[in-house]
């Protein structure tokens, strides 16, 4: 519903945390066939963007979240190094953590520079060659193959209604769009849109294709309890420059350490001298009115955190950006068919 490009949805953004470290060890193999594809985009298109910095799941020794990260790595032979108490202090001297916390390094995890990835793609069309039994890419915009095809790309436009039926219709507040087949990610609008079509599901929405059918409907972010609920996307400045670059620390994630949530973060990387560490939670906000939402509770709990354990940085960030989430119970994607209209 945004005119292209633009950053109101969850795709925007300069850098994302890619792993294989993981607590669901399906997500861990899925990571197999994820990284070779990122790699021959890479290769393809000559864009840097994966960064292998590493990833270090943080957590107490014994304790279940490690374990599971544990458990992932080696059903899948996934390369990994644990980290004790002692050699996680002699590793990351930057970090203050309690004597029972330390560490699993998933050597292959990273940064995917996330808005070079998406132009990326948008430059790139895959294309399947039997022979090698694996996808390839070619220099063939996605979005002129949809056109060539008889697709119609439309943007700035407001969903109204969704019409069921053999053909849907889409009415929007700018006209009215017939096709076999609909396609819907709609991330903190999705209970609005689904509304049309007699489906609510359990979603919280929080703050941070090629196809033979001749239409598609593409409207914005992840289809992840709809409360939306805003992230505040906080860079904290180094105290010594370079003292938490990439060459010294990896990304990493603490598990409900915060209040009960979690943090993330990643080296000084797209700001110069700043380490991006989030809150991985953030105020319930309007969807319309994702910017006005307070924020100051959980900025409070990132500056306590900061404080206590990252002592080379400031205490307050430097900059503050914005996102949206929107996550299901389990916290896994919504990948399905309504349960009437398979179309």
């Amino acid at each position: 519903q945004f005119p292209l490009p633009h950053s109101r949805g969850s795709s925007h953004g300069q850098t994302r945390i890619t792993r294989r470290a993981y607590t669901d060890a399906f997500y861990t193999r899925m990571m197999d066939v994820c990284s070779r594809y990122w790699s021959e985009l890479r290769d393809a298109t000559g864009s840097h963007i994966f960064r292998p910095v590493g990833y270090l799941a943080i957590g107490t020794v014994g304790g279940e979240f490690l374990n599971e990260n544990i458990h992932c790595m080696a059903v899948n032979q996934a390369p990994y190094k644990l980290l004790s108490p002692e050699e996680f202090r002699l590793k990351y001297p930057m970090l203050r953590y309690g004597d029972n916390v330390g560490g699993l390094l998933d050597m292959e995890g990273g940064v995917l520079m996330a808005d070079k990835a998406l132009l990326a793609m948008q430059k790139c069309n895959t294309n399947t060659n039997k022979s090698r039994k694996k996808n390839t890419y070619r220099p063939n915009p996605p979005q002129k193959s949809f056109t060539s095809h008889g697709g119609t790309l439309r943007d700035g436009e407001t969903m109204k209604r969704v019409v069921p039926g053999e053909v849907v219709t889409v009415h929007t507040d700018k006209g009215s769009y017939r096709g076999k087949a609909l396609i819907l990610c709609c991330g903190p609008w999705t209970n609005q849109v689904l509304a049309h079509l007699n489906i609510r599901l359990p979603l919280k929405v929080i703050s941070s294709y090629s196809t033979n059918l001749p239409f598609i409907l593409f409207m914005t972010s992840w289809l992840f309890r709809c409360q939306p609920i805003r992230i505040s996307v906080c860079y904290w400045r180094e105290r010594t420059r370079d003292s938490h670059s990439p060459s010294q620390l990896p990304t990493f994630f603490d598990h409900q350490c915060c209040g009960g949530h979690s943090i993330y973060g990643i080296p000084s990387l797209e700001y110069p001298g700043h380490v991006k560490l989030c809150l991985h939670n953030g105020p319930a906000i309007d969807a319309e009115l994702r910017d006005t939402a307070d924020s100051s509770h959980e900025q409070k709990l990132l500056e306590d955190y900061v404080r206590k354990h990252f002592p080379g940085l400031e205490h307050k960030p430097s900059i503050v950006e914005s996102c949206i989430y929107t996550m299901t119970p389990d916290t896994h994607p919504v990948l399905d068919r309504h349960p009437t209209w398979n179309n």
